[in-house]
């Protein structure tokens, strides 16, 4: 089946990418990778924010393509605009297959006309529900954007939902089109990978990780949404030792696009080390995050609104017994209770969780060799490209 476009041109169009750490941006990166590795011709476009990257670089095999762009003002944006479209209308009319990660790409609009006027295979992968589901697009516009809306999105040639909710609206909108995909973005499995007990010996030596103590890991931005404080005033309460390690950015310099919570998230980093002390280590930003998912025991998820999870999907990759706290249009035909995770309702629910699972070495095993199970079956980016790109 990939042989049949393995000579049209790919690409992956992210508001950021690497060397950033947002996890869209990220996933982006690794699935081009995995796609250039596979043979097929694969860029990413995304931004130059004040000039502060590369116009252009090829980072382990994946051509990286920044457009000049300005976000100070209102001003600046609007004349960002001159250099944005033209790359715009160039990228689009070189490539045969686009990919569009969300609604937080500047001018995104214009890319999916481009896409519809010069007949190229537009793919749209909503990000957020609250932000980019087709209800939220849709609400409290004037009839005429709602019009514009609906010949925009009936345009795309498959409508990627990595969440129930996004499924749900846009069959509100579209009840009678085929082009809604349902499934989570894929995962790189030859990265995030298990460890086996001499690995993992290795590796907790390497990061500095006591080899006796059993070891919890969050992995993710420190902001409001994933739910830190409250899984550091609950870890609070277990009555077992651990560790617990955050392997998430937190120091956002001055023109990072989660600027506005430096002070929340410095706050937080202060409340674990008051609350927990040598119990938590936030390990910032690192590209190491695999291997602090290889080196642990048990992996904590506690955001109560998400898309889907990258962090959830790495680490299940790499075999991890995973505690989720329930969010809204979690698949729960992929996200199976007592099967590949423990899904919980509430942070109070993680002490007496961590305590059970994390005093039995052999039910942790079963959960995480079923996550490594689904996360082949219909996680991977080999299932994206068969069912989504192709």
């Amino acid at each position: 089946m990939a042989s049949s476009v393995q000579y049209r041109k790919i690409l992956l169009i992210t508001t950021y990418t690497y060397p950033d750490f947002s996890g869209s941006g990220r996933n982006a990166f690794y699935f081009a990778r995995f796609l250039a590795d596979e043979g097929h011709p694969v860029a990413i476009l995304t931004f130059n924010r004040n000039m502060e990257r590369k116009g252009t670089e090829a980072v382990e095999g994946v051509s990286i393509h920044r457009i000049p762009y300005f976000p100070v003002n209102v001003f600046s944006k609007v004349l960002s605009l001159l250099t944005i479209l033209p790359n715009y209308i160039y990228y689009v009319f070189r490539n045969d297959i686009l990919v569009v990660y969300g609604t937080r790409i500047p001018a995104y609009e214009t890319i999916l006309l481009l896409g519809r006027f010069m007949k190229k295979r537009v793919i749209f992968r909503p990000l957020l529900p609250g932000v980019d589901d087709l209800y939220s697009l849709m609400e409290g516009r004037r009839k005429m954007l709602r019009m514009l809306y609906r010949l925009l999105f009936r345009g795309v040639n498959v409508y990627f939902s990595i969440n129930r909710q996004f499924a749900k609206a846009y069959r509100q909108y579209f009840p009678d089109s085929g082009k809604c995909v349902e499934g989570v973005q894929g995962v790189d499995t030859d990265r995030f990978k298990p460890a086996d007990e001499v690995e993992r010996k290795r590796l907790r030596q390497q990061l500095n990780i006591p080899g006796d103590i059993l070891v919890l890991v969050s992995a993710g931005f420190v902001i409001p949404r994933k739910g830190y404080r409250e899984i550091i005033m609950a870890l609070e309460k277990v009555g077992i030792p651990f560790l617990y390690i955050v392997a998430g950015e937190y120091r956002f310099r001055e023109h990072h696009f989660l600027r506005n919570n430096r002070e929340w998230a410095q706050d937080t980093v202060d409340m674990g080390n008051k609350i927990l002390g040598d119990r938590i280590r936030f390990a910032g930003e690192i590209e190491q995050v695999a291997d602090y998912l290889r080196a642990s025991d048990l992996f904590i998820h506690s955001a109560e609104k998400e898309g889907f999870p990258n962090a959830l999907l790495e680490a299940m990759s790499c075999g991890l017994c995973s505690l989720v706290r329930k969010f809204p249009g979690l698949d729960e035909t992929f996200c199976r209770y007592d099967q590949n995770m423990i899904i919980y309702e509430e942070a109070g629910q993680l002490p007496g969780l961590i305590e059970k699972f994390g005093s039995n070495k052999q039910e942790r095993d079963r959960i995480g060799k079923n996550a490594v199970k689904m996360i082949h079956e219909r996680g991977s980016f080999q299932w994206v490209l068969e069912h989504v790109l192709l």
